[in-house]
């Protein structure tokens, strides 16, 4: 599955090599094994129940019980105060479920207050510890989704939503900005014996941490064919949900759709079909985590 440019085009070409056989013999359509034909959409991703990733930051003391006493350092959050021991706090939007900024009668956004908190390393041996965040680093990661359906030798126009994925940002994640990106939108069209129609636009999402967010920008008649993500703010320890959305789709069968995020931030809680699409989907199965090998 690695080879996802390739997956796509074998996938739809093996059940359409099923489809003509069928015609060949004068046989209607509806006797073909529907499985081969018609593939609920499928999502693949890291569950997170494997071992904490190489550079991620660990918020908890690494020190277990019966040791010799020694630890290596520990990455620690604590509040940034004011000379007089007051907390520092900051302001940011309040966003609903989706991610969409939440507002007042007037029209004036919601605030909500939060703590400010910097991240230092704490070593026990030396007593010693040390401001700096400097150590961490990204680890992108991928997940996918996958759908076939040519059971009516037709192409499907579903527009808006189509996918939505609930990450959970890490209580480690430091704040700032983290981009969610579209790595391969394949697609398939029944159209000349199923041929890959791509996006004329695409709109990476960003998940916004204790930052002012910034919503994605409008998608326009002159973009085309578009496919994108919208942004979301939260904190550490939110889920928050990026949705995933078509403009002008022309019409297809077959998807093989990629994206990326930082897993040392973010972790998926779990993803789902929506909208128009998830009726023409049918039943949504999930996949297995896949092999990180």
């Amino acid at each position: 599955m690695k080879k996802k440019f390739a997956v796509l085009t074998i996938f739809t070409a093996l059940a359409l090599t099923a489809l003509a056989s069928c015609s060949d013999k004068d046989e209607p359509s509806s006797s073909i094994d529907e499985s081969i034909i018609k593939q609920p959409v499928t999502f693949s991703y890291d569950s997170g129940d494997d071992e904490e990733e190489e550079n991620a930051l660990d918020a908890q003391d690494p020190t277990s019980a019966g040791d010799s006493g020694n630890s290596e350092p520990a990455t620690e959050y604590v509040p940034v105060t004011e000379p007089d021991g007051e907390p520092v706090t900051t302001y940011i939007p309040v966003t609903d479920a989706q991610g969409t900024t939440v507002t007042e009668t007037d029209g004036a956004v919601q605030t909500t207050a939060v703590t400010v908190t910097t991240c230092i390393t704490v070593d026990k041996n030396t007593e010693t510890t040390t401001a700096t965040c400097d150590s961490y680093k990204e680890k992108r990661d991928d997940a996918y989704a996958m759908w076939l359906d040519i059971s009516t030798e037709e192409d499907f126009h579903f527009q808006g939503d189509f996918i939505q994925v609930k990450f959970k940002i890490k209580e480690t994640a430091p704040d700032g900005v983290y981009d969610v990106n579209i790595t391969n939108p394949d697609f398939a069209t029944f159209a000349n014996n199923i041929s890959s129609v791509y996006p004329d636009t695409l709109l990476h999402g960003k998940v916004y941490v204790n930052e002012t967010l910034e919503p994605q920008r409008e998608v326009v008649a002159a973009d085309g064919f578009t496919v994108y993500a919208d942004n979301v703010a939260g904190k550490q320890g939110d889920e928050v949900t990026i949705t995933f959305s078509m403009n002008q789709n022309p019409g297809m069968c077959a998807l093989n759709f990629w994206f990326d995020y930082d897993k040392n931030a973010m972790q998926i809680v779990e993803c789902s079909a929506v909208g128009e699409f998830a009726d023409i989907a049918s039943v949504t199965s999930f996949g297995e985590p896949k092999n990180q090998d």
